[in-house]
């Protein structure tokens, strides 16, 4: 994942697991089935979601941080479970993106 992008991704099966992401936070592309007395709006920026839906868009920025970066459920016992995901954010450090 390059450093100074807009990276969209496709959460598929987060549907009742706090998807939560570390280093650069996502906004929401589309309005979730559930939007939590409207805390959960498209175009918000977040680090952690519930939502019931199993597929949801959104998109994150990678600014400025190059290295490791972990999405996980917030559920420690699920985390503890293999759900967790370690990626790399490669290329120069302070980037930003400028499209």
């Amino acid at each position: 994942m390059p450093v100074g992008a807009v990276i969209g991704l496709n959460l598929n099966g987060v549907n009742g697991h706090p998807f939560h992401l570390h280093i650069n936070p996502f906004q929401l592309t589309t309005n979730p089935a559930d939007t939590v007395n409207n805390y959960f709006l498209a175009g918000d920026w977040h680090d952690t979601l519930l939502t019931p839906d199993g597929n949801l868009n959104v998109r994150i920025q990678t600014d400025y941080f190059v290295g490791k970066q972990v999405f996980h459920c917030h559920i420690l016992e699920h985390e503890d479970q293999g759900m967790m995901m370690v990626t790399e954010i490669t290329g120069t450090e302070g980037t930003l993106y400028t499209g």
